[in-house]
């Protein structure tokens, strides 16, 4: 295995250690705002990390994406598909962890532009924020095509 891939489960560690580890949460919410500026410069290197990897672009780009898209088909299954009383308790909580670091940035996003905060608009505004990221990151480092 390629250690490029472990970089694709940090965003899940880190959302299960914030919602599991009880001790790390009052130092999570007392530096919020260091936490998020930090993963999104840690997610734009993932991603670029991933637009230097040999081999072709587009190949690159889904292996690096590949953990955010299972884990937003979880979520969309869990939460958007499935009526509330069948959905999996675990499985709708795991399906979170991996944007969990992008939860403020988002929260506040769609809170300033609606007014109102919905949980899984959050949730699919830090889906998003990843992919753009992770996208920008990518694209930065992609070597130049030869011709």
């Amino acid at each position: 295995m390629r250690r490029e891939y472990i970089l694709l489960l940090v965003p899940f560690l880190w959302g299960w250690a914030v919602n599991s580890l009880p001790f790390l949460v009052p130092l999570y919410f007392s530096l919020f705002l260091l936490w998020e500026a930090l993963f999104v410069g840690f997610w734009f290197w993932a991603g670029t990390v991933f637009g230097r990897l040999p081999g072709r672009g587009l190949p690159n780009y889904l292996t690096g994406n590949s953990l955010w898209g299972l884990f937003l088909l979880l979520y969309t299954w869990q939460y958007l598909l499935l009526p509330q009383e069948a959905q999996n308790p675990y499985l709708s909580l795991v399906s979170q962890f991996y944007p969990l670091p992008l939860m403020g940035i988002s929260s506040r996003t769609v809170g300033a532009l609606s007014g109102i905060v919905y949980d899984s608009t959050t949730v699919l505004v830090s889906f998003l924020l990843m992919l753009l990221i992770f996208s920008l990151g990518f694209f930065r480092n992609q070597p130049p095509q030869k011709t």
